[in-house]
C-alpha cells in the first residue's frame, strides 16, 4: 500500500493500481513524494523505476504551454508528524462482508422508505398509480426502484458523509478523484448499479457480486472504486456487529410482515363470505375483502355500507318504498337530482339486466373529487326501489370485483 503527499496533505493508503491511475490522470507529478512500508524515507516518483515507467508514458506539455511549478520537497522537509505517526499507522480496507452487510442494510432501508413514501402519496393523490404498483411484477418493480435507491444513497453520502449501514459499522468512503462530493457519490453509486448489481438482474448480479467479492478479499478495490475511491474500516467491535445485525434482522422481519399482510389482503379478495339481506332474508356471497355495516339513512330508508381497503372502494346498498306505478326512468332521474349536490352523473341512464331483473345504470364522480368514480345501479321491484352505489378510487368501474358485488347484492331482493 502507498502513501503520497499533495501540497501539505498526506493521502493514503492506496493500492498500486490506484497510484498508477492517479499518475496517468496527471494528479501526481514526477516530484510527488511517496512512501510505503519497505521504504526508510519518502521518495520522489521519478526516483522509483517501477513508477518512472508510468511517468514516461505521459505526453509532454503542449507547445506554448507552461509546465506548472512543482516544488522539489525533499524527505528532510517533510514534517516529523508525517514521518513518525501519520504514515506508519495504516488505515485498513473494509472487508467484503462488512461492506456487503452495510450496503444490504442501506438498500433495504431506503427501498422500504421509498415504497412507503410512494404508497402514501399515491393513496391520497394518485390512486391509479397505487393500483398499478400493486398489480406490477415484483421483479420489474425491483429493477425500477434500485437506481432510485442508489441515487438517494448518493445524496445521503453527499450531505451526511455516511449512511445508516456505514455509520453502524464504521465504514468510510474516501474520494480520490478530487470531484465534488455529489458528483463523486452519484458516479460511484451508478458504478455499483452497473458493475455490482448488474442493473438489478438477479442471476447476472450473482456473477458480478462474486467478482467484486473476490477483488475485495484480495485487498484490491472493487472495479467501480479503482483509482476513484478507497473504502476503509477499522476494527469492528462486537457492539457494532450486534447493533447492525439486530437492525438488519428487525428490517427483515418487518419486510416479511409487510409481504405477508399484502398477500393476505390479496387472498381475502379470492375468498368468499356469506351475507343475508335483513329485509328480504335472501342470502348471497361475495368477496371477503368487503366489510359490511348497517347504517341509518337520513330519509329513514334501509341502507347497508360496505368498504374494501384493498380495492380502495366503498359501496352503499339500500332500498326505499315507492309508488308501484312510478316508471324506473322517472325514479332514476329523481334520485340523480337528490344526489346532485354530492355526485355528478354524466351521460344517459343505460338499461341492463342484473340477476334476471331490469336495471338502470349511470356513472360519474364525486362533485368534490373527479378522480373518485361513482356508479349507480337501480332495480325497481314490487313497490321497492333497490340501488347500489359504488365509490371507487384508482380502479375502473368496470372492474370485475365491483360487478360481482352488485350482482351479489341485487341477487338478494
Amino acid at each position: 500500500m502507498w502513501y503520497y503527499i499533495s501540497g501539505e496533505t498526506r493521502f493514503g493508503p492506496v493500492s498500486q493500481d490506484e497510484l498508477v491511475e492517479l499518475i496517468r490522470s496527471e494528479k501526481l507529478g514526477p516530484s510527488t513524494l511517496v512512501w510505503r512500508q519497505s521504504f526508510d524515507d519518502w521518495k520522489r516518483l521519478d526516483a522509483l523505476e517501477e513508477l518512472a515507467v508510468v511517468l514516461a508514458e505521459l505526453p509532454p506539455p503542449a507547445p506554448g504551454t507552461m509546465v506548472p511549478h512543482i516544488p522539489l520537497v525533499g524527505p528532510a522537509e517533510v514534517s516529523d508528524d508525517i514521518q513518525s505517526s501519520q504514515v506508519l499507522v495504516e488505515e485498513p480496507l473494509a472487508g467484503p462482508w462488512a461492506r456487503f452487510l452495510a450496503r444490504t442494510l442501506d438498500v433495504w432501508l431506503i427501498t422500504v422508505l421509498l415504497f412507503m413514501a410512494v404508497g402514501l402519496y399515491a393513496s391520497h393523490y394518485a390512486p391509479e398509480l397505487l393500483v398499478r404498483i400493486e398489480n406490477a411484477n415484483e421483479t420489474a418493480l425491483g429493477l425500477a426502484a434500485l437506481p432510485v435507491t442508489l441515487l438517494i444513497l448518493a445524496l445521503c453520502m453527499s450531505v451526511f458523509g455516511t449512511t445508516v449501514g456505514k455509520a453502524l459499522l464504521g465504514i468510510r468512503v474516501k474520494n480520490l478523484t478530487g470531484a465534488s462530493a455529489l458528483k463523486f457519490h452519484i458516479s460511484r453509486e451508478m458504478g455499483v448499479w452497473v458493475q455490482g448489481y448488474a442493473f438489478g438482474f438477479p442471476l447476472i448480479a450473482l456473477v458480478t457480486l462474486f467478482f467484486q467479492h473476490k477483488r475485495v478479499v484480495a485487498h484490491s478495490p472493487a472495479s467501480y472504486d479503482e483509482g476513484r475511491a478507497r473504502v476503509e474500516c477499522g476494527r469492528i467491535s462486537a457492539l457494532r456487529w450486534l447493533a447492525t445485525l439486530t437492525l438488519a434482522a428487525g428490517m427483515f422481519v418487518g419486510v416479511v410482515a409487510l409481504i405477508v399482510a399484502a398477500e393476505e389482503d390479496t387472498r381475502q379478495v379470492d375468498l368468499v363470505q356469506s351475507w343475508t339481506n335483513p329485509i328480504t332474508g335472501g342470502s348471497t356471497s361475495f368477496s371477503r375483502t368487503w366489510a359490511s355495516t348497517p347504517i341509518e339513512a337520513e330519509s329513514g330508508d334501509d341502507l347497508f355500507y360496505f368498504v374494501s381497503d384493498y380495492l380502495m372502494a366503498e359501496a352503499l346498498f339500500g332500498v326505499e318504498e315507492i309508488n308501484s306505478s312510478l316508471a324506473p326512468l322517472d325514479y332514476a332521474e329523481a334520485l340523480e337530482r337528490a344526489l346532485s349536490d354530492d355526485i355528478t352523473l354524466v351521460g344517459q341512464w343505460s338499461s341492463l339486466e342484473v340477476q334476471g331483473s331490469h336495471a338502470l345504470r349511470k356513472s360519474g364522480s364525486l362533485a368534490s373529487d373527479r378522480n373518485h368514480r361513482v356508479q349507480v345501479t337501480i332495480v325497481l321491484r314490487q313497490g321497492r326501489a333497490w340501488r347500489t352505489i359504488i365509490f371507487a378510487r384508482g380502479r375502473e368501474l368496470t372492474d370485475t370485483h365491483f360487478e360481482a358485488f352488485v350482482n351479489a347484492a341485487l341477487s338478494t331482493i
